[in-house]
């Protein structure tokens, strides 16, 4: 497994299985099957409805916690709910701390539910912090407002995003549909985004015999770009 640094030297598994447009059941038999195979980072959000069924998956894998890697998305619907959005993430995924956590979407009070985010990071519920579908402007003004900086940012990948993320160490993940229903992520170190568009190409290759397993389904593919 390779892992990608984060600027908080968090250490991020660079493939993971996404639960988007998965159903409960859908999403707690893929998140299993993935565990199982060997996967270490589980995506999901507040807004997929399956937080409790990747969690019921992570409890029966056995898996030891320390060895995966959680990540979830706060809705625009709680970001002015303070600590309740995080805690109540955090218990429908029967979890004490999640290893990411994003903002979904730049609507409502995104500031203020960065500063819960920013508690919740220094209460140690949460390892490091991410934006996603951000645009340019959004992403700055988050990094001018915050104590701590966002360790990753989700989005439609563009060369010249590096004018917005400067030199601060955040890393940019790329995401690109797939055939049917699949998501495939690309994780892109920040000084790396030139090699966005070698990334669109080299991602056009057959699945492996575990992710033809789950593409019926969804999934969600990282892997770091170095060049």
């Amino acid at each position: 497994m390779e892992y990608l640094k984060l600027n908080n030297g968090v250490e991020m598994p660079v493939e993971g299985l996404g639960t988007f447009l998965m159903t409960p059941a859908e999403a707690e038999a893929a998140s299993l099957a993935a565990l199982e195979a060997g996967y270490e980072h589980i995506d999901t959000a507040n807004a997929y409805m399956n937080e409790k069924a990747v969690g019921r998956a992570i409890a029966k894998s056995g898996v030891d916690r320390e060895k995966l890697f959680v990540s979830t998305k706060l809705w625009p619907s709680v970001y002015e709910a303070g600590d309740a959005a995080v805690d109540g993430t955090l218990a429908r995924l029967g979890l004490e701390y999640v290893d990411m956590l994003i903002l979904h979407q730049p609507v409502g009070d995104y500031l203020a539910a960065w500063k819960t985010m920013e508690k919740a990071y220094r209460d140690g519920k949460v390892r490091a912090l991410g934006l996603s579908n951000f645009p340019q402007d959004k992403i700055a003004e988050v990094i001018e407002a915050a104590e701590i900086k966002p360790q990753l940012v989700t989005v439609e990948c563009y060369p010249y995003l590096r004018a917005a993320l400067k030199d601060d160490g955040t890393g940019v993940g790329r995401r690109q549909r797939g055939a049917g229903r699949s998501v495939r992520q690309r994780a892109l170190r920040l000084g790396e985004i030139k090699a966005c568009m070698h990334a669109i190409v080299s991602l056009r290759r057959p699945l492996t015999e575990t992710e033809a397993s789950m593409h019926a389904i969804v999934s969600l593919r990282m892997r770091a770009v170095r060049l």
